[in-house]
């Protein structure tokens, strides 16, 4: 097994030039599937195996996972002269209910992007990983293409990013974000351009250590979710959909291949949609001063310092805004 996946992974790698993460998750399924049938399974096995996977209460994201390892290893032995066709392709793709992802509020990311400076040797740490999340929840880039950054990459003139280790192999250009600018020029100080912008032991900084410290500043802040790199880019598109940027936009600015995969965040705007339709002439007419303060209220909230300068009072037929001098 070890020489056949051996072989699957360096063709993988310098032929098909697939992604290390994706030929990661390829392996582990195929080890999977070699353990449950053979090298070499027939379509008819593999739809038997699947099928019972399913009715043992596996998710069809497993099952997709399978089939698409499935399709690269089959792609791997006709290369090899080892089977004519890809039967892999015959295997159904299960219908997959899109998951509605967790994300942080403005608050939460706040806090884990301005972690207290401790003193001593763990204040330059403390510096290098509030950037290291700031620029990641301002710019919703994956964590990979963040981590694979070169000082190059960054034209601070004109305040733009190049990403050129993206998902889809396509490189793309995104703004800086204007307050963090000073502290990026800082940050590269003698820097040189083929120097990765956040270097680890291994340069670049590796996966783990990103989630490791994460997952410690979630606890320490008493956050209490499941927090990971990855729901920085679910709160930052969530937050760009909040604030009416058209669908378009994100979607070119994170980089989706499609849209529909942007699409999906809208399912967490419920709130703002309850608050469009509250301009409806129908429905504002009779929504009542209590329903109208706390929508209102809602609203002021994400305005920094905003909140303790005014007062809503309401009564039974009145809302008055009073403006605090």
């Amino acid at each position: 097994m070890i020489k056949v996946l051996e072989d699957y992974k360096n063709w993988a790698t310098f032929t098909k030039n697939l992604s290390p993460k994706t030929i990661y998750g390829n392996i582990n399924e195929l080890k999977y599937i070699f353990k449950n049938l053979s090298f070499r399974p027939s379509l008819t096995e593999t739809l038997s195996f699947l099928t019972k996977l399913l009715q043992q209460g596996k998710s069809p994201y497993h099952i997709k996972r399978i089939r698409s390892a499935l399709y690269s290893y089959c792609e791997y032995l006709i290369s090899k002269n080892k089977i004519e066709k890809n039967w892999a392709k015959e295997i159904p793709v299960p219908k997959i209910i899109p998951r509605i992802p967790e994300i942080l509020s403005v608050e939460e990311i706040e806090k884990i992007i301005n972690f207290p400076i401790r003193k001593g040797k763990h204040g330059e740490s403390d510096r290098f990983w509030n950037l290291f999340f700031e620029l990641l929840a301002k710019t919703g880039m994956r964590l990979g293409e963040l981590r694979n950054l070169l000082v190059s990459d960054l034209n601070l003139t004109e305040q733009i990013i190049t990403i050129r280790m993206t998902k889809i192999k396509e490189p793309r250009i995104i703004p800086i974000p204007p307050d963090m600018i000073e502290k990026l020029k800082r940050w590269i100080g003698n820097k040189k351009p083929n120097d990765y912008l956040f270097p680890g032991r291994s340069s670049p900084i590796c996966e783990g250590a990103c989630q490791e410290e994460l997952r410690e500043r979630a606890i320490t802040l008493g956050i209490n979710k499941r927090v990971h790199p990855h729901i920085f880019r679910h709160s930052f598109i969530t937050e760009l959909l909040r604030q009416d940027v058209s669908i378009s936009k994100v979607q070119r600015i994170v980089g989706h291949r499609n849209l529909k995969t942007t699409m999906i965040y809208t399912h967490l705007l419920i709130d703002d949609l309850k608050w469009a339709m509250f301009k409806h002439p129908l429905i504002k007419k009779n929504i009542s001063p209590q329903i109208a303060k706390k929508e209102i209220e809602n609203f002021l909230i994400g305005f920094k310092g905003f909140s303790s300068s005014y007062k809503l009072e309401c009564g039974d037929d009145f809302l008055k805004f009073v403006i605090k001098f």
